[in-house]
């Protein structure tokens, strides 16, 4: 991740070793910014201020796709699952829920665990979006593992290449050691746990 943008800022710039730390201190520099531009709440989905007290980011997604994973799942509910507004907000969880898992195998532990931690919403894989912010940001978390699309957040058409965040090559069966998960909410019920939060 990191080792990569730096490899290629030295090697394509030709850079001295005093140009290529001050590079490196750019790099962290800028992740530390966008960390701080973060939405991040905690287990209660409350919104806190610092990492510490974070267990999830937020992101509030435009679309107005209808929001399934209904080729894994027999509960036909997620095929029906959508808002009437043409946004909703995700909130992807730092902490794995499981591991060494294949694609299907994600998205049933995926539904497993939002039934015993949050049974009022709706939960999926996270989406390429939270691995690439990952990326940005210097984040810890959402790597080796299975994820939605980014250009078809609609799902659950993971297509004929399935989608993961890892850097080899993998097949649809293939376990991955991570298994991430996100919640689906309106922004009325973001609201309703937030009523100060005055972003949406």
């Amino acid at each position: 991740m990191c080792v990569q943008k730096f490899k290629t800022i030295i090697t394509s710039h030709r850079l001295s070793k005093e140009q290529a730390l001050d590079a490196v201190e750019k790099v962290f520099a800028n992740m530390a910014n966008r960390r701080k531009n973060l939405l991040l709440v905690g287990k209660d989905l409350k919104v806190v201020s610092e990492f510490d007290n974070a267990a999830a980011v937020v992101a509030l997604v435009h679309t107005d796709n209808v929001i399934a994973e209904s080729s894994f799942l027999e509960d036909v509910f997620f095929d029906r699952f959508h808002f009437s507004k043409k946004a909703y907000v995700n909130i992807a969880f730092f902490e794995p829920v499981g591991h060494n898992l294949g694609l299907r195998g994600s998205v049933l532990c995926v539904q497993k665990w939002v039934k015993e931690h949050y049974p009022e919403y709706h939960a999926t894989l996270i989406s390429e979006y939270f691995s690439s912010l990952a990326e940005d940001c210097g984040l810890e978390a959402f790597y080796d593992c299975w994820l939605r699309e980014l250009e078809n957040e609609g799902w659950p058409q993971y297509r004929e290449h399935p989608t993961a965040a890892c850097n080899r090559y993998i097949e649809g069966d293939d376990k991955l050691p991570n298994v991430y998960a996100s919640l689906v909410l309106s922004p009325e019920e973001f609201k309703q746990i937030n009523p100060s939060f005055e972003a949406f």
